[in-house]
């Protein structure tokens, strides 16, 4: 669902998987580029290179792999809940590069519902029609390129 929603609000959608096997499905989904997170090659492509991470992940993970991918003042935001807590990460890596880590409960459901997406026409960006504006903080604009992490 997330990347349908990213996606639809005209972001660049990079989604990161465990498997090679779920690299079809995120194109499927909507996804502009798909990582496999066990491939260093690939996950050294996307250092530094992403503003938002929406990492869905219910189980502990190290959180240095994607906190790299952040570029300077980007943030990656916990949905998935992990039955035990994840490995602690570098606070260096968070202070240096001024990058944020947050959580945020709305994250999976047990029971699916049914969502509505409107996409924001480029009229509504003018900066960018990659936009989240529409999601972005309201005291500032700020064109992002998204990522979502759905590893499992």
């Amino acid at each position: 669902m997330g990347i349908k929603l990213a996606r639809a609000l005209g972001a660049h959608v990079v989604a990161f998987t465990t498997s090679e096997s779920k690299r079809d499905d995120a194109f499927k989904l909507g996804a502009h580029e798909v990582v496999v997170s066990r491939n260093a090659d690939e996950m050294a492509a996307q250092a530094n290179s992403l503003d938002f991470i929406i990492n869905t992940v219910a189980a502990p993970h190290d959180l240095d792999a994607y906190l790299g991918l952040l570029k300077r003042d980007g943030t990656m935001t916990l949905v998935g809940i992990p039955a035990e807590p994840h490995p602690s990460p570098s606070v260096a890596s968070l202070i240096g590069m001024r990058r944020s880590l947050a959580g945020s409960l709305i994250g999976e459901s047990r029971k699916p519902r049914k969502c509505s997406i409107s996409a924001p026409s480029t009229a509504s960006c003018r900066k960018s029609k990659r936009c989240l504006c529409r999601i972005s903080t309201p005291h500032s604009h700020v064109c992002r390129k998204a990522t979502l992490n759905t590893a499992s």
